[in-house]
């Protein structure tokens, strides 16, 4: 969906037992988005963005792309500046961050230098978010 300011909000693919799991936690897919504007990508999930947040500006997004293989676990979770935020092994894409920005995972604060997200339309997302080609 875009709105008259130019930003598009997009949907972290939720599977079954995330949903169970992660709901009664206020981090259901009801409570957590992306959403791609001018200036950048602002990742919450949860409520205010208790379980992860990160706004990346649009000048430090270097790449983003589809990619697959396993996942196993759903949340929010990451290691030197790696994070995966997903509520689902669905729709996976992968924004690569430099510099690094600033988030916040269950209110700690964390470096993002690479974020792995869920989306029910990753396809959509990476043409919204990729840096522009120079011509």
């Amino acid at each position: 969906m875009r709105d008259i300011a130019g930003s598009e909000e997009f949907t972290l693919d939720y599977n079954w037992f995330s949903r169970v799991v992660m709901t009664p936690l206020l981090a259901g897919q009801r409570r957590s988005r992306v959403v791609v504007t001018p200036d950048g990508v602002d990742v919450r999930m949860g409520v205010g963005g208790w379980a992860f947040s990160s706004r990346i500006p649009r000048r430090s997004i270097g790449g983003v792309e589809r990619v697959t293989g396993p996942v196993w676990s759903w949340g929010a979770h990451g290691w030197r500046g790696r994070w995966l935020v997903n509520g689902s092994g669905r729709g996976l894409v992968r924004v690569h961050v430099s510099p690094a920005a600033r988030g916040r995972c269950v209110g700690i604060p964390v470096r993002v230098r690479e974020l792995t997200l869920s989306l029910a339309e990753p396809d959509r997302f990476v043409e919204a978010a990729n840096p522009p080609n120079p011509a």
